[in-house]
């Protein structure tokens, strides 16, 4: 899982660094620290909920807003 999570977090600087995706670096830079989180924390409970759900939300937000910026470049690129 950790080396899916460094290979994602590459493929995502590189669509930023080529325009691509209108996400901050450090967004992914810092999702990508935060799933590593999110991994570790649902083997080993040993945070609160409310913390692991604002991580795990924090994740989504980046997730999504990467998402949306990849498919709209896509769609703007076909036409």
């Amino acid at each position: 899982m950790y080396q899916l999570l460094e290979q994602w977090e590459t493929n995502a600087l590189a669509a930023v660094k080529e325009k691509k995706a209108n996400v901050h670096p450090q967004q992914i830079i810092s999702t990508r620290e935060n799933m590593g989180l999110l991994l570790m924390h649902s083997f080993y409970i040993d945070i609160r909920k409310r913390r692991y759900m604002e991580i795990y939300y924090s994740c989504m937000y980046v997730f999504d807003l990467l998402a949306k910026s990849l498919q709209e470049n896509f769609t703007a690129g076909e036409e």
